[in-house]
């Protein structure tokens, strides 16, 4: 169903149920078609959906929701803890209502009069969160739903990165792995095959010297290949025009491949990745 019914069966606003599903707390089917996402909700989302607005409603954070739904187990100190701050939470409070019961009937002119009169009854009461933890970012212009937001963005085009990197030093490992084989098999150089694969290997692992040489191998072979067929031309030879255009097509990648190991950014991520964890 879709987001409308969603947000009328349980009683949610659109940016509640979204905050909820970026912070983790849900996981609806979503796929983007022509860069808009779209959102799928089954009565089983709806379930989780109403769960969790009971969950925070009774003033469990985000993080202990993630905490007990992670680990099941850790739902009953996580309770007993919540308890216990709601009893001190209560405490404190009802000595707020008690201490401005009785300033109310006082002729109180001045806002220093009433913190006066609030300092002994707030002596062990707790600052605010945002007090504790103040967001300087609003500062800025910038709200902590918005930084949330950009940090999330942020982690998702990583994630995006990553992925494409991944495809790119898989499909240049490969091919050089192809490569290998069918050479070996052609000219009977094993030696030679067992040292492309490894290569192939460490290129995947994220080994930065292996990086280099692939990039540099690839130019190198390249200038070959173009030279090659540059003196194929000049001795008047004929030669086959799919010969030309392998051997143009080959230099072509082995020149992209190279630049792309460089230059790309998404291998950059991914093999820091693979190299770092």
């Amino acid at each position: 169903m879709k987001m409308i019914e969603a947000c009328r069966k349980t009683g949610l606003t659109e940016k509640t149920i979204r905050f909820y599903i970026e912070k983790g707390l849900i996981a609806p089917d979503t796929q983007r078609i022509n860069g808009r996402t779209y959102i799928d909700f089954e009565e089983g989302d709806l379930l989780r959906l109403r769960r969790v607005a009971a969950l925070r409603k009774a003033g469990f954070s985000i993080e202990s929701i993630l905490e007990m739904t992670r680990s099941p187990g850790r739902v009953r100190p996580i309770v007993e803890g919540h308890i216990h701050g709601l009893r001190s939470e209560v405490r404190q409070r009802r000595m707020v209502l008690d201490a401005l019961g009785e300033l109310r009937d006082r002729d109180i002119r001045s806002v220093d009069e009433l913190a006066d009169g609030l300092i002994r009854s707030t002596a062990r009461a707790s600052l605010p969160p945002t007090d504790v933890k103040p967001d300087f970012f609003r500062f800025d212009g910038v709200t902590e739903s918005e930084r949330e937001k950009a940090l999330i963005d942020f982690e998702r085009e990583q994630q995006r990165m990553i992925r494409t990197g991944r495809a790119i030093v898989f499909t240049i490992a490969t091919l050089n792995a192809v490569g290998a084989i069918v050479s070996a098999f052609w000219n009977f150089n094993f030696f030679t095959l067992i040292i492309q694969l490894a290569l192939s290997v460490a290129l995947y692992a994220g080994v930065s010297w292996v990086r280099a040489y692939f990039a540099g191998s690839a130019v190198l072979v390249a200038l070959v290949s173009l030279a090659v067929l540059a003196a194929a031309g000049q001795s008047g030879a004929p030669v086959p025009p799919g010969a030309v255009a392998f051997l143009i097509g080959y230099a072509v990648y082995c020149v992209a491949s190279g630049v792309i190991l460089f230059k790309s950014k998404s291998v950059s991520e991914f093999l820091y990745m693979q190299k770092n964890g």
